[in-house]
C-alpha cells in the first residue's frame, strides 16, 4: 500500500486489496486486480490499456480521481464485475483511439458495476455485458453494444451520487472526423489529438475572439522549435511530425488569452 512514484511505466499492477496513489502519467498496460481502492492524481493520463478488478470474491474495486482528467487510451479498457469507477466523483472525459485503422473498445463485463465518465470512441465499441450495472457520463460513440439486464443509463451530474430522478432522453449524436464543439460566450480552448502521438498532431483554437494566433512549440528545457503564426480559429493544424520521441510542448497565445499544452511523441 502507498504511492506509485511519478514516472512512465510499461506496465503497472496493483494488487488485490492494495490501496494506492497513483501520480504518473504515461504507462503501458495498468492492471488493477480486485479489491483494491487505486487514486489517480494526474489531469492528463495516457495509456495503452486498462484492466480493472478480475472475477473473484475479494470486494469492490474502486478508482477515483483527485480531480477533472482527461484519460487518453489507444486500445481498449476492460472492467470487471463489482467495481465503481469514479462514482460521484469529477469531470473524467475517456478518449479512445489511435493513428491505426482498427476498432478500440470499451468493454464492462461485470455485474453490480457503476461507471461515472464521459467516454469518446470515434472507431470503436462501447460493449455492457454485466446486469445490474449503471452508466453515468457522456457517450460519443460509434457503436453501442449490451446483453445486460437492469442495465441503467444516466446523465452526467458532476459530483454527485446517482438519482433516478436525473434520467433525460438518450440523444444520438453522430460521429464525424472532426469533433464538434459548442461554443460558450468568450471562449477559448485548445484540443490536441492524439496525444500521446507516434506521426503528427492535429492541434485546433475554439475561440469567440478574432484575433491572430500564435502557437510555439518548445522541448523540455524551453528551447523554441517551431512557430506558427498563420493558424486561424477553429481550423486544424497539423505539426509535429519532425520530432523525435520525447516530451514537448505547445504554447498558444490569442491576445490575452495563453495556454500550455504538453505532448508526448512516441517513437
Amino acid at each position: 500500500n502507498g504511492t506509485v512514484p511519478a514516472g512512465n511505466f510499461k506496465n503497472l499492477t496493483i494488487r488485490q486489496g492494495v490501496v494506492a496513489t497513483v501520480n504518473g502519467s504515461n504507462y503501458g498496460k495498468i492492471t488493477i486486480e480486485e479489491g483494491a481502492k487505486v487514486t489517480f492524481t494526474s489531469s492528463d493520463i495516457n495509456l495503452e490499456e486498462l484492466s480493472v478488478g478480475t472475477v473473484g470474491n475479494n470486494g469492490v474495486t474502486y478508482v477515483y480521481f483527485s480531480g477533472c482528467a482527461a484519460v487518453k487510451v489507444k486500445n481498449k479498457v476492460i472492467i470487471a464485475e463489482d467495481c465503481r469507477i469514479n462514482v460521484a466523483g469529477p469531470k473524467v472525459n475517456f478518449y479512445l483511439g489511435d493513428n491505426n485503422i482498427d476498432e478500440e473498445k470499451f468493454v464492462v463485463n461485470g455485474d453490480n458495476t457503476q461507471v461515472t465518465l464521459d467516454i469518446m470512441i470515434p472507431n470503436g465499441k462501447l460493449k455492457v455485458s454485466g446486469n445490474n450495472c449503471i452508466m453515468t457520463g457522456w457517450f460519443i460513440i460509434e457503436k453501442l453494444f449490451s446483453n445486460g439486464s437492469n442495465v441503467t443509463w444516466n446523465q452526467y451530474v458532476c459530483g454527485s451520487s446517482f438519482n433516478r430522478s436525473e434520467f433525460t432522453q438518450t440523444e444520438t449524436i453522430p460521429v464525424k472526423s472532426e469533433p464538434i464543439v459548442v461554443l460558450p460566450v468568450e471562449t477559448f480552448q485548445v484540443k490536441v489529438y492524439p496525444n500521446p502521438s507516434t506521426t503528427d498532431f492535429s492541434l485546433q483554437v475554439m475561440s469567440s475572439s478574432n484575433e491572430p494566433i500564435s502557437v510555439r512549440v518548445m522541448d523540455v528545457n524551453g528551447t523554441v522549435l517551431k512557430v506558427n503564426t498563420s493558424l486561424l480559429k477553429g481550423s486544424v493544424v497539423r505539426l509535429g511530425s519532425e520530432l523525435r520521441g520525447g516530451t514537448y510542448f505547445a504554447e498558444v497565445t490569442q491576445g490575452t488569452n495563453k495556454q500550455v499544452v504538453k505532448l508526448v511523441k512516441l517513437n
